[in-house]
């Protein structure tokens, strides 16, 4: 009887030990927790990147609306309208600042044409705080002047950037030709933040495309 079972007795142990040896199917604790800890990462990482994106649009936006103010102000000094030269005005004195486009020698409210606040979450660098600054064009030419002397002025420049992140920000610069160049920023997970310069010739249209009259140049980031 005994020598007859023993076979089997080898096969189930044998079947046994198949059996242990089997992986079995699923997933550990561990192996759960590390993926939702990833995608917990991930999902942080394109939040953030979402909000970043949305703010650089809105700092890129005010960069392109101060460059279209000096331009209407520039033409409208160019072709001597209300025969005067005309200017604007960037005020950080006032909540919000704001940047507004004024008619004649110097800003003054009553000769004020349009005023434009900046966005909740954008900043002025440059004015100072409790400080304002203004550019004025001369009449016929178009070129820089300083609105209280009358004076060439060499280089005038103002500077926004994020409220959130003092390292994205965007310059923008009235050239001594009248040229007007301006920092648009783009931004990337892996590259992180580069500028790009806009460059409005003298008197050109406002564009973007170097095809069509503005001139790009490609830099390592925005100006501090």
């Amino acid at each position: 009887m005994n020598s007859f079972f023993e076979p089997q007795d080898s096969r189930k142990s044998v079947f046994s030990r198949s059996a242990e040896k089997t992986p079995r199917g699923g997933f550990t604790l561990f192996e759960i927790l590390l993926v939702v800890g990833i995608a917990a990462i991930l999902g942080g990482i394109m939040i953030v990147m979402l909000f970043s994106q949305r703010n650089v649009r809105e700092l890129n936006d005010t960069a392109r609306k101060i460059a279209a103010a000096l331009r209407e102000s520039q033409s409208s000094a160019a072709v001597q309208k209300f025969g005067t030269q005309w200017g604007v005005l960037f005020n950080n004195t006032s909540t919000p600042p704001y940047f507004a486009i004024f008619s004649g020698a110097s800003p003054d409210p009553s000769t004020t044409q349009s005023q434009n606040p900046l966005p909740e979450r954008v900043r002025y660098y440059d004015p100072a705080n409790n400080y304002s600054k203004s550019v004025a064009f001369s009449q016929i030419t178009g070129t820089p002047v300083d609105p209280y002397t009358g004076l060439p002025d060499p280089s005038f420049q103002v500077i926004i950037q994020l409220q959130e992140s003092e390292s994205e920000s965007s310059t923008i610069t009235v050239l001594p030709t009248g040229a007007i160049a301006y920092n648009l920023l783009e931004c990337s997970i892996v590259y992180g933040c580069q500028a790009t310069t806009v460059v409005l010739p003298p008197g050109g249209p406002q564009q973007e495309d170097p095809g069509t009259g503005g001139r790009i140049r490609r830099g390592g980031g925005g100006p501090r």
